[in-house]
């Protein structure tokens, strides 16, 4: 059993991660911190890559829940910008997430229809809970 937060960094990915980590506590689940990260080509590889960067970010902010008691781990998929929820989505599958962790976000209607939702794509596509964590930029 597993609860999966899809966190972008900073502020934000610091809210959520923490949410996720109390639902992981409560249930007795992993905790998995998952990020997707643009990145094509060059910016993949590399000692200094934007992977390895991410990744090492979010292996840092996993030791601060596994001295907690959290079993904790981290993982960064990869692609294009506009595969981004169907990436998420994959490895919430792969992972077989009992609970998906996502920020949502106010946004104007004519903002919701032009750009889409990555946040919507997993609330209707996920197949299982999921936890709509509210937060707004610079949070």
């Amino acid at each position: 059993m597993s609860v999966v937060v899809c966190t972008p960094g900073g502020a934000q990915g610091e809210v959520l991660a923490r949410a996720g980590a109390d639902q992981a506590k409560l249930s007795g689940a992993e905790l998995v911190l998952l990020r997707y990260v643009q990145a094509t080509g060059e910016a993949e590889r590399g000692p200094e890559s934007v992977v390895d960067e991410a990744l090492g970010d979010l292996r840092s902010q996993a030791r601060s829940f596994e001295s907690n008691g959290i079993t904790c781990r981290a993982e960064v998929v990869t692609g294009p910008g506009e595969d981004a929820g169907p990436k998420l989505l994959e490895a919430i599958r792969r992972i077989d997430a009992e609970l998906v962790v996502i920020g949502i976000r106010s946004r104007s209607r004519v903002g919701k229809l032009l750009l889409g939702s990555i946040a919507q794509d997993l609330l209707l596509a996920a197949g299982r809970k999921v936890l709509a964590v509210p937060v707004e930029p610079g949070s």
